[in-house]
C-alpha cells in the first residue's frame, strides 16, 4: 500500500476514532446517578407521583407514571375508584358529579384526566378498558406524557438534559475539528492521486452533518444534585412500603384508604397487583414483575436479537465456523497477493479489478476473523456452562421453521427471561420450543446455560412462586355443554374419563410447535383441568360477520389441515381406546371431533386458534373434513337459523374450504355421503349420552337439536348434485363427469 495513503488513512480514521471516544466518555460521564437511599421512612414529600416514578427509575420515565397519576386523581377527588366485589379486574373509574376545582392540575394530569374523560359512558369506564389497542397511539400519547412530566422535573431542578447546551456545543465543535481533518486528507490525497471530481469540501461538510446530528440526539436525562437527595428519600419511602405487610397485594380501589400512599407505591414500584390491573400502555415485556425473594420488584430484561450465534448448538456453529473460515482463507489466497487500496495503472478497468479485488480481500478477511472467533468463543461455551435457578419472567416464541403457505410457522426456539436474584436486569435465554410448554411465568426453574449463546441445554421445574399474573375469573361462552370459565391466562374446565388421551393429544401438539392449541396447564384438581387461555374471539349461532367471511372460511379449512398433518404421526401409535367418542377406522389422524365457530378462536376474520377438543377421537380426516364443512360453510336448509345464503352460495363456500383444506379428489367424490353419515353419528352419538344421563345432551334432545341436524342431513343428500358440482368444477379429470350422478341408496365406504 502507497505511504501516502495509509497516511491518510490513519490520520481519518485517528480523528474519527478520537471523537467517537469523545462522545462516549461523554455518556459515561453523564449517566443518570444511582442515590443511595435513605432510612425507610412514612414521610411522603411534595413532587408529584409522576415526578417521583422518573427519579426512582434513574431519570426514566415508565408506565408507573401514568398509572401513578391516575390513582393520584383518585386520592385527590378528581376520579373515582370503585370494586364491586373481590374482583379487582371488575374497577370501574366513575367522574364525580361535582369534581375539585382543576385549575392547579399538571399537563400530564389533565392528560390522563382527558383519558379517562374521553372513554368513559355516563361517567363510568372499567379499568381494564384504559389500555390502548393501536400501538402507534399507545406511543404517541406516552410520548406527550413524558414530554410533560420531564418538563415538570427540569422545573423544579430535579432533572436536567443529558446532553445539555455546553456538551452538545462541545461536541458540534470536535465534529467541525474532524470535518477539518477530512478535508485535509481528502485535498492531500487529490494532490498526489490525480482524480476527477473529488469531493474534498463535500466530504467535510457529509462529515460533519452526520457527527452533529449524532451529538444533537438525545439520549435522555439525568440527575442533578438536588434530584439526587430527592430520589434518596423517595427510594427510603419505597423500602418503607415494601417492608409494609400485604402492601403489594392492594387492589386500585384501596386508594380510597389508602390516599395518596397508593399513588406514591405504585410511583416507586411497590404497588404489585394495582400496577398489574392497571395498563394505560400496550404492555412491557422489558420490565417485568418478580416475586423471587418473597417481595414484588421489576426487573429490566433485554431480549439478544441480531446476531446469528443466539440460542445455537455447538454443531450448528462449528459448520459455519468452519465454513467462514475456508471460504476467507480462500479469498485471500488467491486474491490477497494482488491487495491494493490504489490502483497502479491509468486504464479504467484496471482501477475497477483493482478496487473489486481489494473489497474481496476485506470480506475475506472479515469472513476468516469471524469464523475463528465463533470458533474460539463456541468451544469456549462448552467449558463455561453455569446453572442458573430463578422465576421465570418472561416466555415467548423467539425463532420459527416455515413449513410452507397452508401450515403455520413452526417455533425452535423461545425467549425465556429468567430473574435469578443476581440483579435488577437480566438477559433472555435461548429455551428450545420443546422445554417451553412446561413452564409458566411465575415458575421457578432450573436451567444449564451457555453464556455466549445464550442457549439453555437443560431445564427443571423446581417449584411454583406466586404468579405475577392477576387472577381474574371469568365465564366463557362458546361450548355450551360445560361451564368453562377463564382464571387470569387459563381456562379451568371439567374433565372426563376421556380427558387422559386429550392431555396426551395436547402434550403431542405442544412438543410438535402446534401453536394454536391451548397447552396443558395442570391437571392436579380433581375433576377439572387447567389449560392455556387463547385469546381472541369466538363465535356462537349465528355466526358473527367475522366467522361468516371469507377469510375465516378459508383460515379455518387451512387451520384443521395444520392440525390434522400434527397429529398424522402420533394417531398412528395412539391408542384407539378411552377416547369419548370411539375411534372410526381407518385412523389417519386424530380428528378434532367438533371443529365449528363455536370451538375456534379468531383474530379479526382470521382463525388463529382451535379449542374443546373433548370428542377428539382417531378417525379419517374425511370425518372431520365432513363435519367442519357442515358447519363452516355452512351446508344447512333454509330452515335452520344458524345458516346463511343460498344453496349455490353454499357450494361455492364448500369448493373453497375443500380447496384451501387439500382434500383430494377420491375425499371429494365420498364427501357429501360422509357428511349426512356424520350428521347421522352426531344424533345418535346424542342420544346415547342423553341414556347415560347427560343432562346437557338430553337438555339439546328436549329443545329438537337432534331434529335440525336430521333435517340438514336431507337438505343435504337433497342438493347432492350442486355440491358435488361445486366439487369437481376446475378440477382436472373431474369436467367429464359432470352429468354423472351417484344412486342416492350410495352406502359411505370406511368412515
Amino acid at each position: 500500500m502507497d505511504s501516502r495513503l495509509f497516511l491518510d488513512l490513519v490520520a481519518t480514521a485517528v480523528a474519527l476514532g478520537a471523537w467517537f471516544g469523545a462522545y462516549g466518555l461523554v455518556r459515561g460521564f453523564t449517566r443518570p446517578a444511582s442515590p443511595t437511599p435513605a432510612p425507610a421512612t412514612m414521610e411522603l414529600g411534595t413532587e408529584p407521583p409522576a415526578v417521583v416514578s422518573l427519579l426512582v427509575n434513574r431519570w426514566s420515565v415508565t408506565e408507573d407514571a401514568a398509572e401513578s397519576t391516575l390513582l393520584d386523581l383518585a386520592a385527590r377527588g378528581f376520579l373515582e375508584l370503585r370494586q364491586p366485589d373481590d374482583d379487582p379486574m371488575r374497577t370501574t373509574l366513575h367522574l364525580p358529579p361535582s369534581p375539585p376545582d382543576d385549575s392547579g392540575l399538571r399537563p400530564y394530569e389533565r392528560h390522563v384526566r382527558d383519558r379517562v374523560r374521553g372513554l368513559a359512558v355516563d361517567g363510568v369506564v372499567p379499568l381494564t378498558a384504559l389500555s390502548f389497542r393501536d400501538a402507534a397511539q399507545a406511543k404517541a400519547w406516552n410520548r406527550r406524557l413524558r414530554s410533560q412530566v420531564v418538563a415538570d422535573a427540569r422545573a423544579a431542578g430535579l432533572s436536567r438534559r443529558r446532553f445539555g447546551p455546553a456538551v452538545t456545543s462541545l461536541m458540534t465543535a470536535a465534529a467541525g475539528v474532524v470535518a477539518v481533518v477530512v478535508v485535509v486528507v481528502l485535498w492531500h490525497y487529490s494532490s498526489w492521486h490525480s482524480t476527477e471530481g473529488n469531493p474534498v469540501v463535500g466530504g467535510g461538510i457529509v462529515v460533519f452533518g452526520v457527527l452533529t446530528a449524532i451529538a444533537g440526539l438525545s439520549p435522555g436525562e439525568r440527575d442533578t444534585p438536588l434530584g439526587r437527595q430527592v430520589a434518596a428519600h423517595w427510594l427510603g419511602v419505597r423500602d418503607w412500603l415494601r417492608g409494609h405487610e400485604q402492601f403489594d397485594e392492594l387492589p386500585p380501589a384501596s386508594v380510597a384508604i389508602w390516599d395518596r400512599y397508593l399513588s406514591y407505591g405504585a410511583a416507586v414500584g411497590a404497588t404489585r397487583l394495582t400496577s398489574t390491573v392497571l395498563d394505560l400502555g400496550m404492555g412491557n415485556r422489558k420490565l417485568v414483575w418478580s416475586s423471587l425473594g418473597g417481595t414484588w420488584h421489576r426487573v429490566r430484561v433485554r431480549y439478544p436479537r441480531f446476531s446469528a450465534r443466539y440460542g445455537q448448538t455447538l454443531p450448528k456453529l462449528l459448520p459455519r465456523a468452519a465454513i467462514s473460515i475456508a471460504v476467507g482463507g480462500f479469498l485471500l489466497k488467491v486474491f490477497g497477493p494482488d491487495f491494493d487500496l490504489v490502483p497502479n495503472s491509468a486504464d479504467q478497468a484496471e482501477q475497477i479489478f483493482t478496487m473489486v479485488t481489494a473489497g474481496v480481500v476485506v470480506v475475506g478477511l472479515v469472513l476468516l476473523v469471524s469464523g475463528g472467533h465463533t470458533l474460539v468463543r463456541g468451544v469456549a461455551d462448552l467449558v463455561t456452562e453455569r446453572t442458573v435457578t430463578g422465576e421465570v419472567l418472561w416466555l415467548e416464541v423467539w425463532r420459527t421453521t416455515n413449513q410452507g403457505e397452508d401450515r403455520p410457522a413452526r417455533p425452535w426456539l423461545h425467549y425465556l427471561a429468567v430473574d435469578d436474584g443476581t440483579g435488577d436486569r437480566t438477559t433472555a435465554w435461548g429455551l428450545p420450543s420443546q422445554w417451553a410448554g412446561d413452564c409458566r411465568d411465575g415458575d421457578v426453574v432450573t436451567i444449564r446455560v451457555r453464556p455466549w449463546t445464550r442457549r439453555v441445554v437443560a431445564f427443571a421445574v423446581v417449584g411454583h412462586s406466586r404468579s405475577r399474573r392477576l387472577v381474574e375469573r371469568e365465564i366463557l361462552t362458546g361450548g355450551g355443554v360445560n361451564e368453562v370459565v377463564r382464571i387470569g391466562d387459563t381456562v379451568r374446565r371439567p374433565t372426563g374419563p376421556w380427558s387422559a388421551r386429550v392431555h396426551e393429544l395436547l402434550r403431542h401438539l405442544a412438543a410438535q410447535g402446534f401453536a394454536a392449541a391451548p397447552r396443558v396447564r395442570d391437571t392436579s384438581e380433581p375433576g377439572f383441568e387447567l389449560l392455556d387461555f387463547l385469546p381472541g374471539e369466538v363465535s356462537n349461532y349465528p355466526p358473527t360477520p367475522a366467522a361468516a367471511s371469507v377469510e375465516a372460511l378459508e383460515s379455518a379449512a387451512a387451520l384443521l389441515r395444520a392440525y390434522h398433518d400434527a397429529t398424522a404421526e402420533y394417531a398412528r401409535r395412539a391408542p384407539r381406546d378411552g377416547w369419548q367418542v370411539a375411534a372410526t377406522e381407518p385412523v389417519e389422524v386424530i380428528c378434532h371431533g367438533d371443529y365449528a365457530p363455536h370451538n375456534c378462536v379468531l383474530d379479526g376474520n382470521r382463525v388463529v386458534g382451535i379449542i374443546d377438543f373433548d370428542h377428539a377421537q382417531p378417525g379419517p380426516r374425511i370425518w372431520d373434513v365432513a363435519y367442519a364443512a357442515y358447519r363452516w360453510v355452512p351446508m344447512t336448509a333454509p330452515e335452520n337459523t344458524d345458516g346463511f345464503g343460498t344453496v349455490e352460495e353454499q357450494a361455492a363456500r364448500l369448493r373453497t374450504f375443500c380447496d384451501r383444506y387439500g382434500l383430494d379428489d377420491s375425499a371429494r367424490a365420498d364427501l357429501i355421503d360422509v357428511t349426512v353419515a356424520r350428521l347421522h353419528a352426531l344424533v345418535d352419538f346424542m342420544h346415547a349420552q342423553a341414556a347415560a344421563g347427560n343432562a346437557a345432551f338430553a337438555g339439546h334432545l328436549a329443545d329438537g337439536h337432534h331434529l335440525q341436524y336430521l333435517n340438514d342431513a336431507r337438505y343435504v343428500r337433497a342438493q347432492r348434485l350442486v355440491f358435488e358440482r361445486a366439487l369437481r368444477r376446475g378440477r382436472s379429470g373431474d369436467l367429464r363427469d359432470e352429468g354423472r350422478r351417484r344412486g342416492e341408496d350410495r352406502q359411505p365406504g370406511h368412515h
